[in-house]
């Protein structure tokens, strides 16, 4: 018996001791679409369609470029390729989540990476650097030249000429590295340092004070 995939429009030969059943299931050798073939029918019910071996004889028989329509898919059955792009439906559906997941991960790098700039370009953090620089506290920890991180930490906020700002910055130097906690305020569009906390080498929390902002009472 010669069967004709509905899906992909190819030959198949079934031998004729598995017909021993009023209907069969059988899976297409060539795109793998399976179906369930009642025995001696041609429909264009769901199924492959079936003609008499007399086909190869020259005899008529039922062409699959007649076929227009295609199964509706089964629940539990290989879903057919699509006849323009060859690709399942469930595998377009896939790359395009693929796709969908690379772009989100790159706009999330380019949001991170924007945030990084534009707080390591900011004066206030320029400021901050400035005063790590200028601590003789800062660089007998962790030596002469202190290196900063690529990946600061912290926020900063501005309202009507006046804001805040928080630092963790990570500092290196030939006798070690540090993290340096550093808070900031702005007044009249100038940066001052209130405190930069960090640890020395020998594991003692130390505490540096800059000029607490106008209005408040005593050293921060």
């Amino acid at each position: 018996m010669v069967l004709i995939c509905p899906n992909c429009g190819k030959i198949n030969e079934v031998k004729g001791k598995k017909w021993r059943q009023p209907s069969l299931r059988v899976r297409c050798r060539h795109c793998g679409y399976q179906t369930e073939v009642h025995v001696g029918t041609t429909s264009h019910t769901p199924g492959m369609y079936t003609y008499e071996s007399s086909v190869r004889r020259g005899g008529q028989g039922v062409s699959p470029e007649k076929k227009e329509a295609r199964p509706p898919a089964v629940p539990g059955r290989a879903e057919p390729a699509d006849r323009e792009t060859g690709v399942p439906p469930r595998t377009r559906v896939l790359k395009f989540l693929l796709v969908g997941l690379v772009v989100l991960v790159l706009l999330s790098a380019g949001m991170l990476a924007a945030t990084l700039f534009m707080i390591r370009g900011s004066p206030a953090y320029k400021t901050a650097e400035s005063f790590i620089r200028s601590s003789g506290e800062i660089r007998a920890a962790v030596g002469e030249d202190p290196q900063f991180g690529l990946f600061p930490a912290g926020s900063i906020r501005t309202s009507q000429g006046r804001g805040t700002a928080d630092f963790l910055i990570e500092v290196k130097g030939s006798r070690g590295k540090t993290e340096v906690r550093m808070t900031l305020y702005r007044d009249n569009g100038r940066w001052k340092v209130i405190s930069a906390v960090f640890t020395d080498p020998s594991g003692k929390r130390m505490r540096l004070t800059g000029e607490p902002p106008r209005g408040s009472s005593g050293t921060q």
